[in-house]
C-alpha cells in the first residue's frame, strides 16, 4: 500500500460510532454463541473441497461437538461473485469482491466493514476470528475496537514473513496472532518483534478405510501443491531422473496446476522422462487423498511452508516423506529433513528400506477443534 492510499486506507476502516460491547449495552446479548470469521475466502458450495481443506474439517467439526455454537462467515475476495448462501448449516457472506487492487480495495474494506457492522446489530457477536494477517485482519481490527469485542487472527502462511505490507499494522497492540507451526511463530517474531499468542496446527482425522500395504503402491514419489516458484518442483524432476536412472519402472505422479505448468512439462520431455512423470492438473481433495493411499514418499520441496498441511494428509495416508525444514516438518523413520542436494538420495533409501505404511495422525483434528473453541471462549 502507498503512502497516497494511507489517508483514504484510513477514512475507509474508521470504526463507526460505539453502539454497544459484544454481547450486551444497547443489543439484546445473543442466544447462543456468536462468532464471524472474515477470511479472504471460502468453499463456493459443499462440493468445493480445494478452498481450505483444514478450515472445513475444523468447522464441520466444530459444528458437531459444539451445536449452540453459530458461527457467520464473511468471506472477502471469494467466491467470485455477491450471494448469500449456507454451507453445511453456516451462513455464508460472499462480498465477491476478487481481489480488486489499490485503491479499489479500500471500498471492498468498507463495504465488509458495513455488512459486518449490519450483522452485529442484528445479534451481537461474541467474538471475532480472522484468517490471513491481511486485508480481512484490517477489517477485524477496525470493527472490534467499535465493538468492544475480543478478536484474533490466524497467520496462515507466507503472510508471517517480512514481504507482508500489513504485518507492520497489524502486530501492534494485543492482537492475538495464532500461527500453526513453531517455526510459523518464530518467523512472526523475528518479522515482526510480535510473538504469538497460540501455536494452533490444523488437525486431521483419521482414514476411514484400512490402508494398502507398500507392494501394492504403484506411485514411488508423489508431489502435491501449487506450480509456483515457492513450491521448487524443479527439484523434484531431477529427482525422478535420478531414481529412474537407476530403476526403469520408477513412476512419480505431480499433482497441481499453476503458473510454471508449461514450464515444468517442457522441463521434463526434455530431460526424458515421459515414461517416469505424470502432471495431473488439479484435482478434487477426495481424488488426492486417493492417490496417497497409491503412493509411497511424499516428496514436498518448498521453500516455506507455514504448517505443511499435506504433510498431515500424507502421513495419515500411510506415507513416508521428503521435505526441507519447513512448517511441521521433524525427522524420523518416516520423515526425512534434508536440504535440497540430498533429496534424491533420501528418497531412494526410503524406496530401497520400506517402513510402515500405518496411518500416522500428526495433529489430531479433535485438538484443532478444542484449542479453537477455547479461544472463542466457548468453554467459557
Amino acid at each position: 500500500m502507498g503512502p497516497l492510499h494511507t489517508q483514504a486506507f484510513r477514512r475507509a476502516l474508521r470504526p463507526p460510532s460505539r453502539l454497544s460491547s459484544c454481547g450486551g449495552g444497547l443489543l439484546t446479548a445473543p442466544a447462543r454463541h456468536r462468532v464471524l470469521l472474515l477470511t479472504p475466502g471460502f468453499p463456493a458450495d459443499e462440493q468445493d473441497s480445494l478452498c481450505i481443506p483444514p478450515l472445513q474439517l475444523m468447522l464441520r467439526e466444530l459444528s458437531v461437538q459444539y451445536p449452540d455454537l453459530d458461527v457467520t462467515v464473511l468471506a472477502l475476495h471469494y467466491p467470485s461473485k455477491r450471494r448469500r448462501y449456507r454451507w453445511h448449516g453456516i451462513e455464508v457472506r460472499a462480498l465477491g469482491r476478487a481481489n480488486h487492487r489499490w485503491p479499489l480495495r479500500l471500498i471492498d474494506l468498507a463495504r465488509a466493514r458495513r455488512l459486518a457492522g449490519r450483522l452485529h446489530k442484528e445479534q451481537s457477536f461474541s467474538h471475532v476470528h480472522a484468517l490471513w494477517l491481511t486485508d480481512a485482519a484490517l477489517v477485524a481490527s477496525s470493527i472490534t475496537r467499535s465493538w468492544a469485542c475480543p478478536w484474533s487472527v490466524t497467520a496462515m502462511g507466507q503472510d508471517v514473513l517480512p514481504s507482508n505490507r500489513y504485518l507492520s499494522r497489524l502486530s501492534r497492540g494485543s492482537t492475538q496472532v495464532i500461527t500453526i507451526s513453531d517455526r510459523a511463530a518464530a518467523t512472526l517474531e523475528q518479522s515482526s518483534g510480535k510473538a504469538a499468542a497460540r501455536v494452533i496446527p490444523w488437525g486431521i482425522d483419521p482414514p476411514p478405510e484400512v490402508l494398502p500395504e507398500w507392494n501394492a503402491r504403484p506411485i514411488d514419489v508423489l508431489g502435491v501443491g501449487s506450480l509456483i516458484e515457492l513450491k521448487r518442483w524443479s527439484l523434484l524432476l531431477d529427482v525422478c531422473g535420478r531414481l529412474a536412472t537407476d530403476n526403469p519402472t520408477h513412476r512419480t505422479v505431480l499433482v497441481g496446476d499453476g503458473p510454471l505448468r508449461a514450464q515444468l512439462e517442457a522441463e521434463a520431455r526434455e530431460h526424458g522422462l515421459a515414461n517416469h512423470l505424470v502432471f495431473t492438473g488439479e484435482l478434487p481433495r477426495p481424488e488426492v487423498l486417493r492417490l496417497m493411499k497409491k503412493a509411497r514418499v511424499l516428496l514436498h520441496p518448498s521453500r516455506f511452508e507455514g504448517q505443511g498441511f499435506v504433510f498431515s494428509e500424507a502421513l495419515s495416508r500411510g506415507m513416508s516423506l521428503v521435505s526441507g525444514p519447513v512448517g511441521t516438518a521433524a525427522p524420523s523413520e518416516r520423515w526425512r529433513v534434508t536440504e535440497p542436494k540430498n533429496l534424491a538420495s533420501e528418497c531412494s533409501h526410503i524406496l530401497r528400506h520400506p517402513p510402515s505404511t500405518s496411518g500416522l495422525i500428526l495433529h489430531a483434528l479433535e485438538d484443532t477443534v478444542a484449542a479453537y473453541a477455547d479461544l472463542w471462549g466457548m468453554d467459557q
